[in-house]
């Protein structure tokens, strides 16, 4: 399973990045909560805002990461208390 701060290390250069980038090389598809992608994203935004990532890096990190065949999983429902 993936989350969003693996997908982030995919595309910015972080402590961890090598053993992220073994997931997306494996034989078999990773798998990731649907919110995932939007996540990710947020964090790559808040990295452009802090100058550590290019708007266009993060362009393309959003057409990559929507292209790997990350099997997107429902995200597990809140139940409410009455």
């Amino acid at each position: 399973m993936v989350d969003a701060s693996i997908a982030v290390q995919w595309f910015a250069n972080e402590p961890g990045s090598a053993n992220a980038a073994k997931l997306i090389e494996a034989d078999t598809g990773p798998l990731a909560p649907n919110i995932m992608p939007a996540e990710a994203a947020n964090a790559w935004w808040k990295k452009v805002r802090r100058g550590e990532l290019s708007v266009s890096d993060l362009d393309e990190a959003i057409v990559v990461l929507l292209s790997l065949g990350v099997e997107l999983i429902e995200s597990a429902r809140r139940s409410s208390v009455s």
